[in-house]
């Protein structure tokens, strides 16, 4: 796996990053464990968790970073990887039903951080992005709060998740007036075939084509999740999400499926190759829960495209 510059850093990531989403919840320890071995011995390098992963279906919320915690001492790679993980919405307290999230205060931030690098049996985030853009929270705390870690040696770089442009834009010109250190990467919902319509409301945000221009002209990484559509991409264009049908996304439907025959590769295959062979560089977080769905998916590293 070829590695590619994460944004102004000075880190190389390999051109997949590993989703961790799920690990010591729908995915048992020993099946992470294969995972992240084989992940490494293809040269991938990057890994991304968040300190929420998965509260949702009845962890805690501690899973995925635990077990990447224990994977990393035992195996003594930690200089290996480029190791990213996200704070601001874990959940309050589950043990009470509170499930509002922890938000993005400068104290909650730097607490969220030193949590999650006991977790994770180490000393030091690679990178460190904010989950979301609560906007209740203003966001000189979250820029205050980041470089302090930096500063500090806890964390190497920042970024941001699931935010729109307008507000990226504003985060980059208050991060520029108080002179600190830059975002490398922005992590943004983002596939082959998009939504017709897109929940304004929705804390998971899209990335746009103005997005991307503008993360290029700033030399930012971009990472892209629920590339795969979960699945879908490997059903009857009937099953996809309503949102997703559409006149434009048939075409690209169609297109996908005649291509692929010629490949002789899967659907989900030359997405994954697609989003590689885009001119502006995206780096698809690539979600497993086996060590067969692993070896799939990278084999669309090998696809050449016509």
């Amino acid at each position: 796996m070829r590695k590619v510059p994460l944004g102004l850093s000075n880190m190389k990531v390999s051109t997949f990053c590993l989703g961790t989403m799920y690990f010591g919840t729908k995915v048992a320890k020993e099946d992470a464990f294969r995972i992240l071995d084989l992940f490494l011995e293809n040269g991938g390098n990057f890994i991304d968790t968040a300190n929420n992963y998965a509260w949702w279906i009845g962890g805690s919320g501690d899973e995925s970073e635990l077990i990447i915690g224990e994977w990393l001492k035992q195996r003594g790679v930690r200089e290996h990887i480029v190791l990213a993980s996200k704070v601001g919405s874990r959940p309050v307290d589950l043990s009470n039903g509170n499930t509002n999230r922890e938000g993005l205060n400068s104290k909650t931030i730097i607490n969220a951080v030193e949590d999650s690098l006991i977790r994770l049996r180490t000393d030091y985030l690679d990178l460190c992005y904010f989950h979301a853009d609560l906007q209740e929270y203003p966001m000189y705390e979250r820029l205050e709060a980041f470089e302090k870690l930096i500063e500090q040696g806890k964390m190497r770089a920042k970024g941001g998740s699931n935010i729109t442009l307008s507000r990226l834009k504003e985060l980059y010109e208050l991060n520029d007036d108080l002179d600190y250190s830059p975002l490398v990467a922005i992590q943004q919902k983002f596939s082959y075939l998009l939504p017709s319509s897109v929940d304004e409301k929705s804390v998971l945000k899209f990335l746009s084509n103005d997005m991307l221009d503008f993360a290029e002209t700033k030399n930012v990484a971009v990472l892209i999740y629920s590339v795969l559509l979960s699945g879908a991409y490997e059903r009857p264009y009937s099953e996809l999400p309503q949102e997703y049908k559409s006149p434009v996304n048939f075409e690209k439907f169609e297109h996908l499926k005649n291509l692929s025959l010629e490949l002789g590769c899967s659907r989900s295959q030359l997405v994954l190759a697609k989003m590689l062979e885009r001119s502006q560089s995206l780096v698809p977080l690539v979600a497993c829960s086996s060590i067969n769905q692993l070896e799939h998916n990278l084999e669309a590293l090998t696809i050449k495209l016509p």
